[in-house]
């Protein structure tokens, strides 16, 4: 088959990709296959997950009724009716959880049944206890009735729970199978495709090396003036480059006068300036679009005075930096022509300087930026034709042609001068011309020592195959030039990055001559970008670490609180019956029949320390048991799981405001709202949020002074506010803060004047906490004497979460 090399390859690139289509069909199969696993896996822990919370909140239910029976104060009954508001949705939860699964459906509803029979008898005792009946309430506890319901529900939940761990278990082992499986595909995908790859490259260097071996051959006859031998056979690429070769032959004897047509006809402008400003040196093509003739301008003008006024400041700039540091590049400048008409023209320069470093003149180049495609790609033509017989004839026919050479070095200057690296590479990669900055970047004493290396030389492994991959792409046609961010390897084998431009220069007749490079060192820039990667991996490792923790004391906080919670019942009950027992005893000592001396002692006795102990045991555990709901409260907080949505916090603060209206008109306070956008995030909690801060507001304000209490939303870009968040703020005009306390009452059981109202202390804990849930933050900015500000950031409708 006569085919091209780009055909050869086209069929060499079709088999790999052959194979990675059907490596990517099975991965996207055993892919699907491993997600179906993670789903059913989570799904089993979120039916466990949510038993278990059916199940504390039944048994929290059933012990505050206890408690009530036992103590009378209807306040321990409080858990027992936020379970009849709770359960059905815990339960409807269950049922939708597993109502893909009939057998635990059914097992769901017995849970259920067995629950609501549970709460039918616990409803039946608080309405004795509510009617009076505290004798009837206590015989029907003492039934054990309701233990018995109690033992029937944990069974339900025992078996329901049995059966749901075995899943647990046989879904997380699918897991476990589908992820070794899914990991042998990639080995084995990989593995098959690094053969094939290799493979192929191998037939394809077999297929052509000969033929390349035979046109070095030729080339280098042509260099030495050699006979060639007969022409190479075939019609593809290598065939093509035989039949230029032979044709450059003819063509060498005409290149010394076409190259100094090109020197005297540059489609650029070219002129020289003094320290002065005063040019020195101008070629035809500047004075031809300038109108002007030689005589006129040399010696008698400086550049400036051809400079639009617009553009004086601009140009004087650029020269001073020229005279100052050497160089500039790429500045655009309006000139005045000779009949008054403007020219925008783009301007690089570089500075001549004797051998002490004194400034002498400069080197310009002018590109007339009204014909700018033409001119570019006219000097593109020109340059790259000119590049490739002066790399030919240097490298080929280097005694043979020193006249030629003479002539090409007038070009070095603009190449050779500048301060940025650059490179022209062959079209097999290999180094042909480099300046002085592209060496000293790798560590070479001067451009001649680059010369003869190549691409594979300088660049680093990891991006050795990109880069040939990507000097491909721009032979086939996918572009003029490349732009990448690359490893390269120093002469001492350090490790450099840096930033990378490549064009292909073609020549008239669109046929690749070379590739120009650029490379610019940003190894300092990679480095800071490392260090702030790895900072922000031990940030995000410390920030999970930190949430495990707050998990675990949240878990501890509820355990040891849940635990408290019965003997704190029992002790409450028995100081009780104590105080009962002192009060027959009472009633004893006081019977006639007792002896005064005996009467008088045991008054003391039972109305002195003993009484006072008694009081002192119920106040220490009616305090305990606020502590321990105030903790439940606490850890409830980072225990429930959130509902995401938008909530409409104006109407969730006009409800708050609502509710505390009889506080409000009670403090002769005002509350202003002001305009409340929307957030994402758990209405409840939000609520809960909003109502602690508004009703610690109420709670501190001065009796001295009317209290006036602002509710409202900063404006987006107020302060230092993540994308995606809004800051909201609650402000009275109260007793403020100490700057001592400003920090600790975010902290549990911290208040700032413990003598003013009442509670625990956990209501500013817990606004932080439902913040720190909505990945925000609250903070707090006080005078004492004029009063607080609290805020609090939240996430906008739309941003992660």
């Amino acid at each position: 088959m006569n085919l091209t090399v780009f055909q050869k390859g086209l069929v060499l690139i079709a088999l790999p990709l052959l194979l990675q289509l059907v490596f990517f069909v099975a991965a996207v199969r055993f892919q699907r296959d491993h997600e179906d696993a993670e789903r059913w896996a989570a799904h089993t822990k979120d039916v466990i997950a949510r038993t278990h919370e059916i199940h504390g909140t039944v048994a929290d239910a059933h012990a505050s009724v206890r408690g009530y029976v036992i103590s009378g104060d209807p306040s321990f009954a409080q858990p027992f009716r936020d379970a009849l508001r709770d359960l059905p949705e815990q339960f409807n939860d269950l049922d939708e959880l597993v109502k893909d699964n009939p057998e635990q459906a059914e097992r769901a509803r017995v849970l259920r049944g067995r629950g609501t029979n549970l709460f039918a008898w616990q409803r039946d005792v608080e309405k004795l206890l509510q009617g009076g009946a505290v004798e009837e309430a206590v015989k029907r506890v003492q039934t054990g009735r309701g233990n018995v319901l109690m033992a029937e529900f944990r069974q339900a939940v025992k078996a329901f729970l049995e059966k749901e761990e075995r899943l647990d278990r046989d879904r997380l082992a699918a897991l476990e199978r589908s992820r070794v499986r899914l990991n042998h595909l990639f080995v084995f995908g990989g593995l098959l495709v690094a053969a094939s790859t290799f493979t192929l490259g191998y037939v394809f260097h077999r297929s052509i090396a000969r033929r390349f071996a035979a046109l070095e051959t030729n080339a280098h006859r042509l260099a030495l003036g050699g006979a060639l031998p007969p022409p190479l056979e075939g019609n593809d690429e290598i065939a093509s480059v035989d039949r230029a070769i032979r044709a450059m032959a003819a063509e060498l004897t005409r290149a010394s006068e076409q190259v100094r047509d090109l020197y005297d006809n540059a489609p650029c402008g070219y002129h020289s300036v003094d320290q002065d400003g005063v040019l020195v040196a101008v070629n035809r093509t500047e004075l031809r679009w300038l109108g002007y003739g030689a005589d006129e301008v040399l010696g008698r003008r400086r550049f400036a005075d051809l400079v639009s006024p617009n553009s004086r400041a601009t140009y004087q700039r650029g020269f001073d930096r020229v005279r100052e540091e050497g160089a500039v590049v790429g500045v655009e400048l309006d000139l005045v022509r000779a009949d008054g008409t403007t020219l925008p023209v783009l301007v690089s320069s570089s500075s001549v300087r004797d051998s002490d470093g004194r400034y002498l003149r400069s080197r310009t180049m002018l590109t007339d930026l009204t014909e700018r495609k033409r001119a570019e790609n006219e000097v593109r033509r020109l340059n790259a034709e000119l590049e490739e017989r002066v790399q030919i004839r240097t490298a080929e026919l280097d005694r043979s042609n020193a006249a030629l050479r003479e002539e090409e070095a007038l070009f070095r200057g603009a190449f050779d001068t500048t301060n940025m690296a650059m490179v022209l590479t062959d079209l097999d990669n290999r180094f042909i011309r480099a300046n002085t900055a592209f060496a000293r970047m790798f560590g070479y004493a001067k451009p001649d020592d680059v010369l003869g290396l190549g691409l594979a030389d300088v660049t680093h492994p990891n991006h050795l195959d990109e880069s040939y991959e990507r000097r491909a792409a721009l032979l086939a046609g996918a572009g003029d030039h490349f732009q990448m961010e690359k490893q390269y390897r120093h002469k001492d084998g350090h490790v450099l990055w840096g930033l990378t431009n490549v064009a292909l220069v073609r020549g008239s007749d669109g046929r690749p001559l070379m590739y120009v490079g650029q490379v610019q060192d940003i190894t300092e820039r990679k480095a800071a970008e490392v260090a702030v990667r790895e900072r922000s991996a031990a940030l995000a490792e410390a920030n999970r670490d930190l949430a495990q923790k707050n998990t675990e004391n949240e878990m501890f906080v509820y355990s040891v609180s849940h635990d408290l919670r019965s003997p704190l019942v029992n002790l409450q009950g028995f100081s009780k019956e104590l105080e009962k027992g002192c009060q027959q005893l009472t009633a004893l000592v006081n019977e006639e029949s007792v002896p005064p001396d005996v009467r008088t002692r045991g008054r003391a006795l039972l109305e002195g320390k003993m009484a006072k102990s008694i009081g002192f045991i119920q106040t220490a555990v009616l305090r305990l048991s606020g502590i321990i709901d105030a903790l439940l409260r606490l850890s409830r907080v980072g225990r429930v799981e959130y509902r995401w949505e938008v909530v409409d916090l104006a109407r969730v603060v006009e409800q708050v405001v609502v509710a505390a209206q009889g506080t409000v008109t009670e403090r002769g306070a005002t509350v202003r709202v002001g305009d409340l956008p929307t957030a994402r995030g758990d209405r409840t909690a939000l609520e809960q949020l909003f109502g602690n801060l508004i009703g610690n507001a109420l709670t501190y304000l001065d009796p001295a002074r009317p209290g006036v209490i602002e509710v409202g939303c900063l404006p987006p870009e107020t302060g230092d506010v993540p994308l995606g968040f809004r800051t909201y703020f609650v402000r009275d005009n109260g007793l403020g803060i100490a700057p001592a306390h400003r920090q600790k009452i975010f902290q549990a059981f911290q208040r700032a004047h413990p003598g003013v109202g009442s509670g625990e202390g956990l209501g500013l804990a817990i606004v932080a906490r439902v913040a720190e849930r909505h990945q925000g933050r609250a903070w707090v900015e006080s005078h004492p004497g004029a009063g607080s500000t609290f805020f609090v950031t939240l996430p906008v409708p739309g941003s992660a979460g």
